[in-house]
């Protein structure tokens, strides 16, 4: 499975829209896809249609709590399956609760690492929505391992130098490429160019 992390530290750049775009595209080119919503608003989970997704549950903080406490999780467990054949981990506000946990575990960098390998065999992608602030080290702490994409060109410097300055040990697996630059005022769920596979 190629994972795929959408970031930028501003907000309103794109990212969101981006995910789904792309999710939606590559669905509808036969891939398996699962969308993961890392970003406490919630903005993904409601844009494919859930309209309150503080009434979820599970959601993508759950899973990452059954993580660090080292519980089973289920096969398909807190996955959503929209219409249009992709498949997404919500979030809501219990996602910033989680930041907290986070700063005091061991390993934090893995854990969605960790969750996404339990799905791996069932998708060809997994692209992530990540929350807007990458001040600290929340975007390592997120996806640890995979390709960041940042969405849009405002503040593209500060989203590409944590991963620049990053650990080593951590950002090995790191692939940061971009900006993907797209249309941000219509959230509509355009078809991508044959050259994406």
């Amino acid at each position: 499975m190629k994972t795929i992390a959408l970031a930028n530290q501003k907000g309103g750049v794109g990212k969101t829209t981006t995910a789904a775009s792309l999710g939606i595209g590559l669905s509808r080119q036969g891939k398996k896809v699962l969308l993961i919503d890392a970003d406490a608003q919630g903005n993904l989970t409601q844009m494919l249609g859930w309209s309150q997704p503080d009434e979820l549950s599970p959601t993508l903080s759950t899973l990452m709590e059954k993580i660090i406490a080292e519980q089973p999780i289920a096969p398909g467990e807190g996955i959503l399956h929209h219409p249009s054949g992709v498949h997404l981990v919500p979030a809501n506000i219990e996602l910033s609760a989680l930041e907290v946990t986070l700063v005091n575990t061991m390993s934090r960098e893995t854990v969605l690492r960790q969750y996404l390998s339990t799905v791996a065999d069932c998708y060809d992608y997994a692209l992530i929505d990540c929350m807007p602030s990458l001040g600290s080290d929340a975007g390592v702490e997120l996806f640890g391992r995979g390709h960041i994409q940042p969405a849009g060109t405002g503040g593209l410097g500060k989203v590409c130098r944590p991963y620049r300055q990053g650990n080593a040990g951590v950002m090995s697996d790191l692939l940061l490429s971009g900006p993907a630059v797209g249309r941000t005022s219509v959230p509509a769920f355009l078809p991508f160019p044959a050259a994406i596979r």
